[in-house]
């Protein structure tokens, strides 16, 4: 499992991970990392292995379309 420093660290850098890990509760150290890491389209790994995937099926799709549907030559 990773945790909030681990993933702001990938996400961000050492030193964004310092921030986080100088909050003194969790709550605060989540709203540090929140601020870190908005905008900067990071993913976690679950969620980006899930988005190759369906990106994977519907490149597939995209090709069987084309196959059942040839373009006249001109």
């Amino acid at each position: 499992m990773m945790t909030v420093k681990l993933a702001v660290a990938e996400a961000k850098g050492r030193d964004a991970e310092l921030s986080v890990k100088a909050a003194a509760k969790k709550t605060e150290a989540v709203t540090i990392a929140d601020r870190l890491v908005a905008g900067s389209n990071w993913l976690p790994a679950p969620v980006r292995i899930a988005a190759c995937e369906a990106q994977a099926v519907e490149d597939q799709t995209d090709i069987e379309d084309d196959e059942q549907f040839p373009e006249a030559a001109e």
